[in-house]
């Protein structure tokens, strides 16, 4: 005979069973505790804010009972309520520009002044700056003049002092030694009298170099004009500082027969 095996399934044993139903009621059993504990502060919270909410304003309405005429049966009339007060507008502030322009625009008027002619009074400051004016004018003018005078003088006093300055710089030759010649004996015994022009040269030492007659001349009178005037001596001419030769110089004897006889250079 053969054996066969037969599967061997698990079994669940009632005690588990339960343990698992009883965890899940105890945790539905708590959500539900929790929510009610949550709506009750709710609720208790709300009924708290309640209280503290301040009462609104209301408006008292009393009756107030007026008598009524004679005539009609009395009936009673309520009393309406008072008018409400009507707020005022506020009215918007005005600019600065606004009020400035309002200021001027009720500025009244103002009146042209009357120009009331001045009478007729000297101006006596006008007067004395003229015055001033005139002197100051006179003393410039009076200045002017000083200085071209003065000006002309220092002018006049420079060309002297140029002018002393070109003579002593250029001077003219000037005679130191001039003898007259001797009367020749011969012209003397025959009573003869005349003229002897002698031309020369006076060097830059001013001795005489070159003497001869010029023009008509006595024989007896050439020789003795001839030697006088080979001893003058001059001081020499002087020309920008330095000393020239002066050409052409001329001097004339005269002869002449006095109580004792006589001859001249000129």
């Amino acid at each position: 005979m053969s054996a066969m095996a037969l599967p061997v399934h698990p079994s669940i044993s009632l005690p588990a069973f339960g343990r698992i139903r009883a965890d899940r009621s105890l945790a539905i059993g708590l959500t539900l505790g929790l929510h009610v504990f949550l709506g009750a502060m709710l609720l208790v919270n709300w009924h708290t804010q309640e209280s503290k909410l301040v009462p609104l304003n209301s408006i008292k309405v009393s009756m107030i009972a007026l008598p009524a005429p004679a005539s009609d049966a009395m009936k009673v009339v309520p009393a309406s309520a008072p008018p409400l007060q009507k707020q005022p507008t506020p009215v918007p502030a005005e600019s600065p520009a606004e009020l400035a322009r309002k200021r001027v625009e009720k500025k009244p008027e103002e009146k042209p002044r009357e120009i009331v002619p001045k009478p007729n009074v000297p101006d006596y400051a006008e007067q004395q700056r003229n015055e001033e004016m005139q002197r100051q004018a006179a003393r410039r003018d009076a200045e002017a003049r000083q200085a071209e005078e003065q000006r002309q003088r220092d002018a006049h006093a420079e060309g002297a002092r140029q002018e002393v300055a070109r003579l002593a710089a250029s001077r003219q030759y000037l005679p130191i030694d001039k003898r007259a010649p001797a009367y020749p004996q011969r012209a003397l015994d025959q009573g003869l009298e005349g003229t002897c022009t002698v031309s020369y040269t006076v060097n830059t030492a001013g001795r005489v170099e070159q003497p001869q007659v010029a023009g008509e001349c006595h024989p007896l009178f050439i020789r003795p004009s001839l030697e006088a005037a080979k001893g003058f001596r001059y001081e020499p001419r002087i020309v920008d500082g330095k000393a020239v030769v002066v050409p052409n110089v001329k001097n004339t004897f005269q002869y002449r027969i006095e109580q004792q006889a006589a001859a001249s250079a000129n």
